[in-house]
């Protein structure tokens, strides 16, 4: 086992053939991972199957450490968490506060008794905030607040949560901060504009020489695997970046939750589980 940083995360096989993603709770030694997986009502499979399924005891197969979400060192440092997002946002305090680095941590939560309660009471005397059945508007309202209040004009966001928390905070937070200092960890994909219809496109593999054609019903990573090309992937939602190929001819058509705004611009590397082409044929480093 490898030692995992703070905003790191696993892949868990599970047995009905599922892959999820959860980050570290905890920064790890190596000796062991500490996650955890929120039951939900509307389960893709993977938090109904842990819940009622898995039993003490049971065997089963996880990814080594990655680290899509990683904690630089700045001057101050402000920690965002929604709900179970919470997770990563813990390792990152206690890293911070063991370091006595200036940080600060706003936890939004809908109710009392949220997860990691306990660990962010520990934290709550120091360097935390809770805030408890805020409304999207009067979470809009305290996310300003803080982002526009007096913080130092160094300062890095690191934020995890549901989606319309991690959007509004990148809308507030840009401005001011530019957004190369605002760091997002998902735990789903974000939103497709619905007018993007997908086409068919062709894909040239520079090293094999492999011409294989995608149609509008296919992603482009099962193509590449039906036609026998070895290639890593994991979550197939564009959020976790385990499948992340070169591109050295095209432009693809970035449909992830992965990759920047600028590595998007940049057209350098495309996610296959879910992107696809703007042009109609794309050369991938393959």
């Amino acid at each position: 086992m490898s030692p995992a940083e703070p905003g790191s995360h696993i892949d868990l096989h599970l047995p009905n053939g599922l892959i999820r993603q959860y980050s570290l709770y905890r920064e790890a030694d190596g000796s062991k991972y500490e996650f955890a997986v929120k039951r939900t009502q509307d389960s893709r499979g993977g938090s109904q199957f842990i819940h009622e399924k898995l039993a003490k005891g049971d065997i089963l197969t996880i990814s080594q450490p990655r680290n899509n979400f990683v904690l630089g060192r700045h001057p101050h440092t402000l920690l965002i968490a929604g709900g179970i997002g919470i997770t990563p946002i813990i390792a990152m305090s206690r890293k911070l506060a063991a370091e006595g680095r200036s940080f600060a941590l706003h936890y939004f939560c809908r109710d009392a008794e949220p997860p990691f309660r306990n660990c962010v009471d520990e934290l709550t005397s120091r360097c935390a905030t809770r805030y408890v059945g805020l409304d999207p508007a009067a979470t809009a309202r305290k996310l300003s607040e803080l982002v526009a209040g007096d913080i130092p004009g160094q300062t890095h966001v690191y934020v995890c949560g549901p989606e319309p928390l991690m959007d509004e905070t990148v809308r507030l937070a840009a401005p001011k901060l530019g957004k190369h200092a605002i760091h997002l960890e998902r735990f789903s994909p974000g939103s497709i504009a619905a007018d993007r219809a997908c086409q068919a496109f062709t894909v040239k593999l520079s090293r094999s020489g492999k011409t294989l054609e995608v149609p509008p019903d296919r992603s482009l990573l099962s193509v590449l695997v039906a036609a026998g090309v070895r290639i890593s992937s994991s979550c197939q939602e564009g959020i976790c970046g385990s499948c992340l190929t070169g591109v050295l001819c095209g432009t693809p058509d970035h449909r992830d939750s992965f990759l920047t705004d600028e590595e998007k611009e940049a057209g350098q590397d495309i996610c296959p589980c879910v992107s696809r082409a703007k042009t109609p044929e794309l050369v991938l480093d393959l």
